[in-house]
């Protein structure tokens, strides 16, 4: 790695030789997530031997919704931010398996950023909750799996609607 690795979240264990020398921060992570209900990191699950590692995902074990939809974001450009919306019902895990990025998370009230570099740590995003992703490291890949099939009705696109709908949420 050689330099230092500025760290808002890691779950990863302390014992993983393939993360080793990377600060764990695992009670400042818990601390923070009480803000933001709707919004949590997943440990995965590592199996691995001297051949490599595998990491099975399966709906209702370890990733929190029927899972209907899978896609990836790959050969982003560092300075080219993406997502800027939130979905109405859709609920979605994403997980950095190659490379780093950070996602910053809002439910209209509360903001938070997660630092994803890791293949061991999922981020559970619930509905509404708007998302940016920014700050690709080269080679980044993110992969994301869906509660729903893709519908273009789904997204809020407009920050200020977004806020209205979580005003309305809340009141009702």
């Amino acid at each position: 790695m050689g330099k230092k690795i500025d760290i808002i979240i890691h779950a990863a264990s302390q014992a993983s030789p393939k993360y080793y020398g990377v600060e764990h921060q695992w009670a400042n992570w818990k601390n923070k997530m009480k803000k933001i209900e709707k919004v949590k990191l997943i440990k995965l699950q590592i199996f691995g031997d001297a051949r490599g590692s595998l990491v099975s995902l399966e709906q209702y074990k370890n990733i929190p919704f029927n899972i209907k939809r899978v896609y990836y974001i790959f050969d982003t450009k560092r300075d080219t931010p993406r997502g800027f919306h939130a979905h109405k019902t859709l609920e979605q895990v994403l997980i950095c398996v190659n490379g780093a990025c950070k996602i910053k998370v809002d439910d209209g009230k509360n903001v938070d950023i997660f630092n994803l570099f890791s293949p061991e740590q999922g981020l559970y995003i619930g509905n509404n909750i708007w998302r940016e992703m920014f700050d690709f490291s080269q080679g980044c890949v993110l992969l994301v799996l869906a509660s729903r099939y893709y519908d273009p009705k789904e997204y809020i696109k407009d920050y200020s609607e977004f806020l209205k709908s979580v005003r309305c949420n809340r009141k009702g």
